[in-house]
Order: structure tokens, then C-alpha cells, then sequence
């Protein structure tokens, strides 16, 4: 497409030829831009290798689009991202129509700007690198105060939060599968026993039956307090891994309807966490229906796992309490293990129930930032 048609649909308010000439200018610097127009609303997503300058970028930006003259744009929303973050570092709002109504106003009687403005001259000239720091002043929400530096540093919190609380869940899963394991073992050794008096003429078999068993159960206490360490301390990261997504959620949509400390008290208080834990999930599923598409099926998905969650929560806890109801019970000791093992199976369940929600949420919502201004 010839140079002089890009601008002239630029003019028009073409997302995608305001991306060609975003990109031609900024490509030297490494920064690639992708645009969305929604209403009279440009999105600019801006990702380089390097931190983006956010004062310098929305200036940038600012300068080529009073320039291009785009009278169906009224407001442009840039978004800062550096290269392998999941979420921007900065957005930030300009008010074009408020600006192009004050230059109208100050040159009334100035010449008419050519039609002929190469490519260059409409947004190569206001280079990123040497904006003044000084130029036309832009409107910026409340919410978007922190400097880009704070705001890395809290995308990359936020990402190993994520991976430390994948982690002691996967470590959760695994004493979960080891006590089901020794579950199965206790609960079946009667039956096996048996069939060994019959099978096993050496006793060789026996034996090493015998010795598995007490091995186990010498390591049983040390792997318990060792489980119920992990369970706590998972606890405590999946508490600070809700205040982290839903700042993250209140920084990109500024009334998201939970607030960071809101979600901890959902999760943490006894009996209000019942509804709280629900309210949290399917309140972020809606968010995610409401952006269509693909994600109306994470929403979806979202919402089936909550409630898998609270089938897989009232399991383990009924299991639980009716395993130490009947614990040290002599007249119950011949179906104990069996009360053992449904306890581990459904404390199981519920590991790995919990762990897909935290995928989903986590996987989802890095998905929304990251598309929020792809084509």
C-alpha cells in the first residue's frame, strides 16, 4: 500500500494504519505497537525489550495523533509492556478531542495543514527519544500514579508469587499422593496379608510387605508436620497471590468491584468464606465472559472448577471429621483405613481442584492484559 493511502485512512481513523505508521517510526528503537479501535476510543498496546518511558511514550503518541487529525478518535489509551511481562507496566489515557478543540481555537486563521504530510512528518517527528518534557499536558486516571520502575518491579512480584504458589501447591499434590499411596497400603494389608499366608510359601514376600509398613509408618509423623507446613505456608502465598491479582485487576479496569484487601477477607474469614470464596471466582469469570470470545469459555471453565472446589471442600472436611470421630474407636478399627483413605483421596481432590482454579484465573487474566489492544 502506497505511503500517501496509509495516511490518508490514518486520517480516517484506520487502527491498522495508524499501527504502520507507529511502527515504522518506533521500530528503530526496538518498540512494536498494536492498535485497537473501540468506539472513539484508539488502544495502543506499545512492547519493547527494554522499560517504556510513559511520560515520553504518551507524548510521543500525543504529538502524532493531534497531527494525523483524526476527528472520530476522541480519547487514546496507551499501554506500556516490556517484552516476556504478562501484564503492562502503565496505561495511561489522552484526551484528544479537549486538545484538538484548543489548537482549532488558537489558529483559527492559520493555513490548512496539507494533505500531502509524508509518513514521517506525522509521527516520525515526535521522536520518543527526544521529547521535551515539557509539551501539552494529558489526562491520567488516579489509579495510574506509580512510576513505570514500581510498576515493573509489582508485574514481577506478581509473577513470582505465581510461581511460588504453583509450587507449594505441586508440593501439597505430592504429599497428598504419598498419604493416599500409604492409605491404599494400610487399607488393603489385611487383604494382601491373606493372600500372601496363602501365595507366599518362603514368607520372603511377607517380609518385605512387613518391613514397607513399618518404614512407613516411622516416617509418618515427620511427613505429616512436614504436609501440614506446606498446607500452611500455601495458605499464607495464596492469600498474598489474591491482593497481588486483584491490584493488578483494579490497576487495569480501575472499578473492579473486589479490592485487594476485600479478596483476602473472602478467603480468610471462617463462614464468610464460604460465600466469599464463590463471590471471588465467579465474579472473575464474569469478567472474563464479558470480554467475549474465547474467553466466555474461560468463564465457563472458571465457574464449573468453583464449584467443583466446594463438592471437593465439604468432601475432605465431612471425610475428615468422621475419620477422627471414629479414630482410636476399637469397634470401628476394621473399616478405619478405609475412613483414611476416602480422607486422603478427597484432600487430593481438592489440591488439584484448587491448583486448576489458580491456572485458569492466572492464565486468563494475563491473557485479557496481554490482547487487551491486539488486532
Amino acid at each position: 500500500m502506497a505511503q500517501s493511502n496509509i495516511l490518508e485512512l490514518a486520517k480516517q481513523g484506520d487502527p491498522n494504519a495508524i499501527a504502520t505508521l507507529l511502527n515504522r517510526s518506533l521500530q528503530a528503537q526496538g518498540i512494536t505497537a498494536k492498535v485497537k479501535l473501540k468506539g472513539d476510543c484508539l488502544r495502543v498496546m506499545l512492547e519493547g525489550t527494554q522499560m517504556l518511558n510513559q511520560q515520553k511514550m504518551a507524548q510521543f503518541v500525543h504529538q502524532g495523533m493531534l497531527k494525523l487529525g483524526a476527528e472520530s478518535i476522541k480519547t487514546v489509551k496507551i499501554y506500556g509492556k516490556q517484552a516476556g511481562q504478562d501484564f503492562p507496566l502503565w496505561n495511561q489515557e489522552l484526551d484528544l478531542a479537549t486538545k484538538r478543540q484548543l489548537i482549532t481555537d488558537n489558529h483559527s486563521h492559520a493555513q490548512p495543514t496539507p494533505t500531502n504530510l509524508s509518513i514521517n512528518s506525522s509521527l516520525k517527528s515526535a521522536n520518543p527519544e527526544s521529547v521535551n518534557q515539557e509539551t501539552s499536558p494529558v489526562k491520567q486516571n488516579s489509579i495510574e500514579d506509580y512510576s513505570s520502575k514500581s510498576n515493573r518491579q509489582a508485574d514481577n512480584l506478581d509473577q513470582r508469587i505465581h510461581r511460588v504458589l504453583i509450587s507449594s501447591l505441586g508440593f501439597r499434590i505430592s504429599f497428598d499422593i504419598l498419604f493416599l499411596l500409604y492409605a491404599l497400603v494400610w487399607s488393603t494389608s489385611y487383604y494382601i496379608y491373606d493372600l500372601l499366608d496363602i501365595a507366599d510359601t518362603t514368607g520372603f514376600v511377607s517380609y518385605l510387605m512387613h518391613k514397607l509398613v513399618v518404614a512407613i509408618d516411622f516416617l509418618w509423623n515427620p511427613l505429616d508436620i512436614v504436609s501440614t507446613w506446606i498446607y500452611r505456608l500455601t495458605v499464607v502465598i495464596m492469600l498474598i497471590w489474591l491482593y497481588q491479582l486483584h491490584a493488578s485487576l483494579r490497576n487495569h479496569w480501575g472499578k473492579y468491584s473486589i479490592s485487594p484487601w476485600g479478596a483476602i477477607a473472602r478467603f480468610a474469614i471462617p463462614f464468610y468464606s464460604l460465600w466469599g470464596i464463590w463471590n471471588i471466582f465467579t465474579t472473575l469469570a464474569h469478567q472474563f465472559k464479558s470480554q467475549g470470545g474465547e474467553f466466555i469459555n474461560k468463564g465457563e471453565s472458571l465457574k464449573s472448577w468453583v464449584l467443583c472446589f466446594y463438592f471437593a471442600l465439604f468432601g475432605a472436611n465431612i471425610c475428615n471429621a468422621i475419620y477422627w470421630f471414629y479414630d482410636g474407636n476399637a469397634e470401628t478399627r476394621e473399616f478405619l483405613p478405609w475412613l483414611f483413605l476416602s480422607k486422603n483421596a478427597t484432600g487430593l481432590l481438592l489440591s488439584i481442584v484448587l491448583l486448576r482454579i489458580v491456572l485458569i484465573a492466572r492464565k486468563g487474566v494475563a491473557q485479557i492484559f496481554s490482547n487487551q489492544c491486539s488486532v
